[in-house]
């Protein structure tokens, strides 16, 4: 098993659908984790959730730039 892949796993095993790294806006989804290849600082990445655009309270200034959704760190995603 690769370390991707355990991360991977635990990420789901938490409810994470990826991480997300609120100080340079940005999120992957588990299966394309880093996906610029370069990305990737674990000190900086959090678990996060996946919201959708047309999610309950999604946040229309951030759906400006991410149109198709963005991720927030879980513990923002918690109702």
């Amino acid at each position: 098993m690769t370390i991707r892949e355990v991360l991977q796993r635990h990420l789901s095993e938490i409810g994470a659908d990826g991480l997300c790294n609120s100080g340079c806006e940005c999120g992957c989804p588990l299966d394309q984790l880093a996906p610029l290849g370069d990305c990737l600082d674990l000190d900086e990445c959090l678990p996060g959730r996946f919201v959708p655009p047309d999610a309950p309270g999604a946040d229309l200034n951030i759906l400006q730039q991410w149109p198709e959704g963005y991720y927030v760190p879980i513990e923002e995603a918690r109702p």
